[in-house]
């Protein structure tokens, strides 16, 4: 009995060199932010929903893409953090996480912008996350093809246990919201783009097209057929249809029959209506027999943000200190905490 005496206490010891090694958690919950074209969500861990959208300052910015410097990104996003945290949110970063969720592909220029103008702003250490992964814990499907249909393209990519499988992610350019919001008959990009969910509506897969009466929305007439018309272009050639079907096809063959039985819609197109009912007509024209389109539990424009604010009220987060190198957002290991496992069987 000696030995396990002694077995035993070199585990503990070895335990507790771990944890000496582990910096300090922190009471405070995580603030979580997450990066769009449109919007940036904000808000605090733990809680249901955002507690603020604001106009992002990435959807201009992100047409330069990795020719712009990091001093004209630091020019735009300075102001933005600093007005975030002080008359946003009201809560300030000190003895925080701020849990970044972004898009895989946001410029590396872009992405060090931002980091330091949370830190200048106060923020002690950031951490990161896929906003495809995200989304699919916020949707309630940790196994599922997550379709972002955002501003100006769609992104989609297979998520297995609430891993990011990046060599599924791929991208349709020209395929989003804002393709939808140029066919209403406004003056403006963007307050076309804020009637889309309220006008616009997908018919289904070959239905007939019928007469219907226009609607006077924000000081526009809009004809019962442009409405139907305008979203189209979402299924015209490599549209949502077959985004998703090179995902799938690109998804590890074993996981093929789960993944096609959880597609999961988000983002800002998803609120337009009859999308999800188009999209499973198309998948199962293309083959797709045992296709299935899930409903998420939250708003679906919020998913990302929810999955985030749920993850990082379960999980320890550690995050990165200024002079750290940023963590890769593919590089997630750790297993997901119990409230959000895996449910293949739904």
């Amino acid at each position: 009995m000696l030995w396990l005496w002694r077995e035993r206490a070199q585990q503990r010891r070895e335990r507790a060199r771990i944890v000496d090694k582990m910096p300090a958690p922190t009471a405070k919950p995580a603030i979580v932010l997450e990066w769009g074209a449109v919007y940036v969500r904000c808000g605090v861990a733990g809680e249901p929903c955002p507690r603020v959208r604001l106009p992002s300052p990435l959807g201009a910015l992100a047409v330069g893409g990795e020719r712009l410097n990091e001093t004209a990104w630091r020019g735009a996003l300075d102001e933005f953090v600093a007005r975030l945290f002080a008359e946003e949110l009201l809560t300030m970063p000190q003895k925080r996480i701020v849990l970044n969720v972004e898009d895989a592909a946001l410029p590396r220029a872009l992405r060090r912008a931002l980091a330091d103008a949370l830190y200048d702003a106060g923020a002690e250490r950031l951490a990161f996350a896929p906003s495809i992964a995200c989304a699919a814990v916020g949707g309630d499907a940790p196994t599922s093809i997550v379709v972002d249909v955002g501003s100006s393209s769609s992104r989609c990519a297979a998520v297995v246990d609430g891993f990011l499988l990046d060599s599924t992610l791929a991208y349709a350019d020209g395929c989003g919201v804002d393709a939808v919001a140029v066919k209403l008959p406004y003056e403006t990009l963007e307050r076309a783009r804020a009637a889309v969910a309220s006008l616009s509506f997908v018919r289904r897969r070959g239905a007939e097209v019928r007469p219907g009466p226009d609607v006077v929305f924000e000081g526009a007439s809009v004809p019962f057929q442009v409405r139907g018309d305008s979203s189209e272009v979402l299924f015209d050639g490599e549209g949502l249809a077959a985004l998703v079907h090179g995902v799938l096809r690109a998804a590890p063959i074993d996981a093929r029959a789960a993944l096609a039985k959880r597609v999961l819609v988000v983002g800002g197109g998803s609120l337009i209506p009859g999308l999800e009912t188009r999209l499973l007509d198309e998948l199962r024209a293309r083959g797709v027999k045992d296709a299935g389109v899930l409903t998420a539990p939250c708003a679906s424009c919020d998913a990302a943000w929810v999955g985030a604010s749920l993850l990082a009220a379960a999980t320890p987060l550690t995050g990165a200190a200024r002079g750290d190198a940023l963590p890769d957002l593919f590089e997630m290991k750790l297993g997901l905490p119990a409230v959000v496992a895996p449910q293949c069987n739904k």
